[in-house]
């Protein structure tokens, strides 16, 4: 899709919908995979109470866990250790874009200075999201760890 995040995900009665196709476009699943996940994961760090902040992380894991699921044997081949990587780097890349960059404003950062708490938090998140992106435990719902 190229731009999956929650507001392109609206649920119905008869299951899940996707809008917002406009940046369609052939690419590596772990551009989606890293954006939804970064979105959640915003939408969790900035949630008015605790069970939305549970749903947001909920989502996240059941969307990976499907995920892999319908990847089956081909997960390796089609996604592997290094869509994990790239989809790490996604993450702290969307994340610093709205804690502190262009897209700031009229979302969940907007209206917060630099100096934040709540703008440092996001900014330390996402940067080791880009510098350890196998260290975070962000994909772990995947089962892509090895070593585990």
């Amino acid at each position: 899709m190229g731009d999956l995040w929650t507001p392109s995900v609206i649920v119905t009665e008869s299951g899940l919908r996707l809008i917002d196709w406009e940046l369609a476009h052939f690419g590596h699943p772990s551009q989606d995979v890293g954006h939804f996940a970064a979105h959640l994961w915003m939408v969790a760090h900035r949630a008015v109470n605790s069970q939305i902040a549970l749903n947001a992380r909920t989502i996240l894991n059941h969307f990976l866990e499907s995920y892999r699921v319908v990847m089956g044997d081909e997960f390796d081949t089609l996604f592997g250790v290094e869509g994990v990587r790239e989809s790490s780097v996604h993450v702290g890349s969307e994340i610093l874009t709205r804690a502190v960059g262009a897209f700031q404003n009229d979302y969940l950062y907007g209206g917060l200075s630099p100096d934040h708490p709540i703008i440092q938090e996001a900014v330390q998140t996402a940067s080791a999201h880009i510098l350890n992106p196998l260290d975070m435990r962000t994909f772990d719902s995947l089962g892509w760890r090895l070593d585990e």
